[in-house]
């Protein structure tokens, strides 16, 4: 997709048949953040040996669990796909069933539209913009920085 190296470990998703998959959940990206980007959240029960790649480490469920309670250990991205793997308790059991849920938000979609449309950034308004930044001149809202960033373990080594 990005053009870069390969993927680790993407053969394993790849070979899988669609029985050997315990969760596959389509999320948006990183909660939104990218418009209309989204990943799919895969989780792959294998029987195969995995030869480790010195840049990942491989933990079980209960160490995951213990570290979902630490700030700043767990990258987004693991957080998303574990997050669609952990089952409920009883007192985790929602008020409205999911029919119900699907219903209110079939409604939503009915009575509200938004439609979205890309613009030149100098067509905003109450937005500036200059090298290293694009700001709203009200100090609303949010800050959007520019960043340079290199890595020799990701898919694509510079953005």
């Amino acid at each position: 997709m990005h053009k870069g190296k390969k993927v680790e470990y993407l053969n394993f998703f790849k070979k899988s048949n669609k029985k050997s998959f315990l969760i596959n959940s389509q999320q948006s990206e990183q909660g939104g953040r990218y418009f209309l980007k989204y990943n799919n959240n895969l989780l792959v029960n294998i029987k195969n040996k995995i030869k480790l790649n010195k840049n990942y480490i491989w933990l079980d469920k209960k160490t995951l669990i213990k570290l979902v309670n630490k700030n700043n250990i767990l990258n987004m991205d693991t957080l998303s796909v574990f997050s669609c793997a952990i089952k409920k308790n009883v007192c985790d059991l929602p008020v409205n069933s999911i029919g119900k849920i699907s219903l209110w938000y079939k409604n939503l979609k009915k009575r509200y539209y938004i439609k979205t449309k890309i613009i030149p950034l100098f067509e905003t308004k109450d937005w500036q913009f200059n090298k290293t930044k694009i700001f709203n001149r009200k100090k609303k809202y949010f800050s959007i920085i520019g960043l340079k960033i290199f890595s020799n373990s990701r898919e694509v080594n510079k953005w």
